[in-house]
């Protein structure tokens, strides 16, 4: 099931809002099973940036597979990166509490990262020209700080989606974090024998 535009639209600007620290986002959001489907439309408009992420990514790592294999490899992880975190904390919710809120969690989670690709992506970017110019500190520091606005972003998406406390949402980011460093460490294993 593919959202319209005006679907799209609207949950892009709920994801603003979120951006903003406004709860008020989530109105719109629908939180039933059709609009968490919908809302996996969002890796679609996210893989661009993530296919350019992974070839400056690659330029890093030794990679002995070939193409085909390591593009494969590269987007089981996509999937993988996309799925892992929603269905961790389908039962993490449960135990919370909170399982009736899990739709609206996903469907918002989804669509905020369209936003965290669009901040991500020219930081990334500028941090890898500025690598050869101003050294790998300024870089890093780029990289670091729109990191940061991203896990803070997350966080707030998690406590307000879920109606949790800030404690307990950062648990679940770092969940995130983790099963995302997991991923990438076992793709660049893959790829590079």
């Amino acid at each position: 099931m593919v959202p319209d535009l005006p679907a799209i639209v609207r949950a892009l600007a709920g994801a603003a809002r979120l951006a903003r620290f406004d709860p008020d986002g989530l109105m719109y959001f629908d939180d039933d099973a059709r609009a968490v489907v919908q809302s996996f439309f969002a890796a679609v408009l996210v893989a661009p940036g993530y296919a350019i992420l992974v070839v400056q990514h690659l330029g890093r790592v030794d990679v002995t597979a070939g193409p085909l294999s390591a593009g494969l490899v590269e987007f089981f992880g996509y999937v993988i990166s996309w799925t892992a975190f929603p269905v961790a904390v389908l039962e993490l919710s449960r135990l919370m509490e909170r399982g009736e809120r899990w739709f609206g969690f996903v469907v918002a989670l989804n669509w905020s990262k369209v936003l965290q690709m669009a901040l991500y992506l020219p930081a990334a970017l500028l941090a890898g020209a500025a690598a050869g110019e101003s050294g790998p500190g300024a870089a890093s520091l780029l990289t670091f700080l729109a990191l940061m606005a991203i896990l803070a972003y997350q966080w707030f998406v998690t406590r307000s989606a879920l109606n949790i406390t800030g404690v307990q949402a950062a648990g679940l980011t770092g969940i995130d974090v983790v099963l995302g460093l997991m991923i990438t460490g076992l793709t660049d294993g893959a790829i590079s024998g």
